[in-house]
């Protein structure tokens, strides 16, 4: 005959056997998980979908743009100092594991905050892919792809190509555009990689075989062929130059400024060798 304590006492060992086996398998996730980002920078998975979710063109302030003194420090610009032939984003942080980080993204979202507010009339998106690969994902394509979202959540566009004069998209296909004549060559000795999207900053209209634009014509240069911050600059500003482009923001995070005069040093090294590439460089760094 079982006594009336039986029952509780299986009850008791049955829920240890679960506990234990709980516990094995946490052990087992935690041993086999992917090791982290160097540096403590959280996986591409968890901290960049986080900051995909905060990040909003809307209800975000642009900070105050900025311009280097003689003495190698920055001061504020007058506002009507704009608008800007061109936002540079600085592009690093991405190759074919981790596509992305934070702080790419938060640099992608200023770009496309001037872009959208009008103080940059074009996008310059810089980064080569691991090992100049096509088959990985230049920090360049991460940043055009997270600046289309940004703007399509913005404007409450269904289709991510269907523009709006609140703030355009550019159109579907990549043109490949030639180096400019005596355009500098990559680390490989070869030409540059570069791809470009236009659009119209009045938006598009696609209706039973018309395709309507309106507005100033806007392009977005993906320079993908520098591996450093030197080669970032010389490859943008000579593409800048093919296109008649003289004021550029280079847009950085709020611990790159250092970077930042890289691009300027080397503005002035092109304006000295030929005074008609000269450029007027101006900072803009994420509040971050």
């Amino acid at each position: 005959r079982r006594s009336k304590k039986q029952p509780e006492a299986g009850g008791k060992a049955g829920l240890a056997y679960i506990v234990a086996a709980v516990a094995v398998l946490i052990a087992i996730a935690v041993k086999f998980a992917p090791p982290g980002l160097p540096n403590g920078v959280a996986s591409s998975s968890s901290a960049s979908g986080n900051a995909r979710r905060a990040m909003k063109i809307e209800g975000s302030r642009i900070p105050a743009i900025e311009a280097f003194d003689a003495s190698g420090g920055v001061v504020a610009v007058a506002k009507d100092d704009g608008p800007y032939d061109a936002a540079l984003v600085i592009g690093y942080g991405g190759d074919n594991k981790f596509p992305s980080t934070p702080a790419l993204e938060s640099r992608t979202l200023l770009g496309a905050q001037l872009f959208c507010a009008k103080s940059a009339t074009n996008l310059i998106l810089t980064g080569a892919p691991v090992d100049h690969s096509w088959e990985n994902v230049s920090p360049a394509e991460t940043m055009r792809h997270f600046a289309e979202k940004l703007i399509a959540n913005y404007t409450k566009t269904e289709y991510v190509h269907d523009s709006y004069p609140k703030c355009p998209l550019p159109g579907f296909g990549y043109v490949y555009p030639g180096p400019p004549e005596g355009a500098s060559k990559d680390g490989r000795g070869e030409h540059r990689r570069i791809r470009e999207l236009t659009g119209n900053s009045g938006g598009c209209e696609h209706r039973a075989r018309r395709h309507t634009c309106v507005g100033k014509k806007f392009t977005w240069v993906l320079e993908e062929a520098s591996m450093n911050t030197r080669e970032s600059a010389i490859f943008s500003f000579e593409e800048a130059k093919k296109r008649g482009w003289s004021k550029i923001v280079v847009v950085a995070s709020d611990d790159q400024l250092q970077t930042a005069k890289v691009y300027a040093s080397v503005a002035e090294e092109m304006a000295a060798a030929d005074p008609e590439a000269a450029m007027t460089i101006r900072v803009v760094r994420t509040p971050d």
